[in-house]
């Protein structure tokens, strides 16, 4: 059985509805129905678990405020309750990345992590469901930590599932800004440059995406032109002489 995290951040309203309506929303696709989920949510700045369960049929209802947020959702069946936990354990085997690698988007387990979780879930266990005071119901977001350019790759090697990747022709993806080094539009563009403007060719084309090794000269100063270019883009044509 696959494992994975819920988190609803902040968002205790979100949290109860998934329990209250026994139904729960991903932004994305890859959760299967069968996988157990642990519902997490933040609180004084530590993330707790309070439930499990497994995803049973796929469903168009969506009761949460920004439903178009999620574009997959679940029934839930099996749920099972606890005392609310701090899940920080998972910092001791997932590393630096550990909440990439099974707090955000509701990645695979992987075995360890997953037994760890059971474990400490199975240590909590109670019958009954637990609730914490909703004491401000507007959601605060929960940062993103700012990520070094030096750090990408190894970020990537270490976690490949915290890059967004086009899976096919028509799919929804909830970016997280135009420059975000893993979930930035810009980011992604760039990546499959030569998929999306197939005109181009790879051959005779060379993309600098890193654009702040140049600058460039405008003469006049027009509203909404900067000086710094999205990108360098080289191309070659043997017809054209200079």
């Amino acid at each position: 059985m696959i494992v994975r995290t819920l988190h609803c951040s902040n968002n205790i309203e979100n949290y109860n509805i998934c329990l209250d309506y026994e139904i729960v929303g991903f932004g994305h696709r890859g959760p299967v129905s069968g996988d157990k989920i642990y519902l997490l949510l933040k609180k004084d700045r530590k993330t707790l678990c309070g439930a499990r369960f497994e995803l049973d049929n796929v469903k168009d209802e969506k009761p949460w405020e920004a439903a178009d947020r999620y574009v997959l959702c679940y029934s839930i069946k099996n749920i099972e309750f606890c005392k609310f936990f701090d899940v920080e354990f998972l910092a001791d085997i997932g590393g630096h990345y550990w909440t990439l690698k099974y707090l955000q988007g509701s990645k695979k387990f992987d075995d360890i992590a997953a037994k760890r979780l059971e474990k400490e879930f199975n240590k909590h266990k109670c019958a009954e469901r637990q609730f914490i005071e909703i004491k401000n119901k507007k959601s605060v977001e929960t940062p993103i930590a700012e990520i070094d350019d030096e750090d990408i790759e190894k970020l990537i090697a270490e976690v490949p599932e915290a890059e967004i990747k086009i899976m096919g022709t028509f799919q929804t993806i909830n970016f997280q800004n135009e420059t975000d080094k893993l979930k930035g539009l810009e980011t992604l563009v760039n990546k499959n440059f030569f998929n999306l403007f197939t005109n181009y060719n790879p051959e005779r084309t060379i993309l600098i995406a890193k654009n702040r090794l140049f600058k460039t000269y405008i003469s006049d100063n027009i509203s909404g032109i900067s000086s710094i270019p999205d990108a360098l883009l080289i191309s070659f044509d043997a017809k054209r002489k200079l």
